[in-house]
């Protein structure tokens, strides 16, 4: 590009005998550079003129990145199950690493079967931590103190969460409609209740009380009450959730760990008692050995007992109880000497 003289001072350098401001007293102009833009479109049916390629759209290399990318997942796997013992599980063509709602198993213990290899490997990094660290305090402690030192034990921890609160609730609603047995419930229950609550421990005191205290915690009241249990199962169950409305988090935080669950039972036990006599405006309320609920005025028949044959099958009214022993009523005439857990309610 050629050199052209300032047209503001015609390249004399000044202006009015000061420096030209657009030259800064150069006289020439600066340099300058010009392109021109031109924008490609890409071709279409429509639009066949446009240039060929290099000038055009430029067709990338699938089959290539795709290769590409088949390999890394390839290593990507072997890395997983060299470091944790299993492989990502794949559901409706999608890629999930498993505990992190990949488990795509029918059955609770085919998901716990995905997930028990990274248990079993994070408790070993558990271990080997408290190896080295154990090593260190060691030796610290041996420095510090010489032949005063003892031992000292450092532990991990072996709780680990390595997947979400919402996988493991679906892990547990799939244990439930496959039938799975009450201790494998009780395992995912309190599995889901650590992971959801795993900032929150007050929330997870709370909600693992409810669920030693609620008898039958898996099945509903409608169920429950088809069953042939103890009538006082079926009222404890029937008034759980009016009992835990009336419980505050200081009834939580107090409670002893040491002998909680005969507590907590205790305690919903004497609500129900308490209640069904406010809504029956009953005056006693018994039970006999077995738990059948038993009111003083109920008709009742006496088991095959020993030295009593006479009087099985016959029938009789409660009139009272003293002890474990009850008052039965024999057409206006007392009959004594039998055991509550000897009655049956007709």
């Amino acid at each position: 590009m050629q050199k052209q003289p300032c047209p503001t001072c015609n390249g004399s350098k000044k202006v009015d005998s000061y420096v030209c401001p657009e030259c800064k007293g150069s006289g020439i102009l600066p340099f300058q550079q010009h392109s021109d833009v031109v924008i490609v479109d890409y071709a279409t049916d429509l639009n066949k003129n446009v240039p060929n390629p290099p000038m055009g759209h430029v067709s990338p290399a699938v089959d290539a990145l795709q290769f590409m990318m088949d390999n890394n997942m390839s290593l990507e796997d072997t890395i997983n199950y060299t470091q944790w013992g299993v492989l990502n599980v794949r559901s409706n063509g999608t890629k999930t690493a498993a505990g992190h709602g990949g488990n795509v198993s029918n059955t609770a213990y085919e998901a716990q079967q995905n997930e028990q290899p990274m248990f079993d490997k994070l408790l070993e990094y558990s271990l080997w931590y408290g190896e080295i660290m154990k090593f260190y305090a060691d030796g610290c402690g041996m420095y510090l103190y010489q032949n005063s030192y003892y031992d000292c034990a450092i532990l991990g921890g072996n709780r680990f969460m390595i997947e979400s609160a919402d996988a493991t609730f679906d892990r547990l609603l799939k244990a439930r409609q496959g039938k799975a047995t009450k201790s494998e419930l009780l395992s995912l229950t309190m599995e889901y209740l650590e992971n959801k609550y795993q900032n929150n421990p007050l929330e997870f005191r709370k909600y693992r009380i409810l669920a030693v205290a609620e008898p039958f915690y898996h099945d509903s009241i409608q169920d429950v009450l088809t069953w042939n249990v103890p009538d006082i199962n079926k009222l404890e169950k029937i008034y759980f959730d009016d009992w835990t409305a009336t419980l505050t988090d200081d009834y939580f935080t107090t409670l002893p760990d040491q002998g909680l669950e005969p507590r907590v039972k205790a305690d919903l036990r004497a609500y129900v008692l308490t209640r069904y006599q406010m809504d029956n405006n009953g005056d006693s309320l018994l039970f006999n050995a077995a738990g059948s609920l038993l009111n003083a005025g109920d008709n009742v028949t006496v088991r095959n007992v020993k030295g009593r044959e006479h009087m099985s099958g016959k029938q009789y009214k409660l009139k009272s109880v003293v002890g474990r022993y009850a008052i039965l009523d024999d057409a206006g005439e007392e009959v004594t000497g039998l055991e509550t857990k000897d009655l049956q309610k007709l």
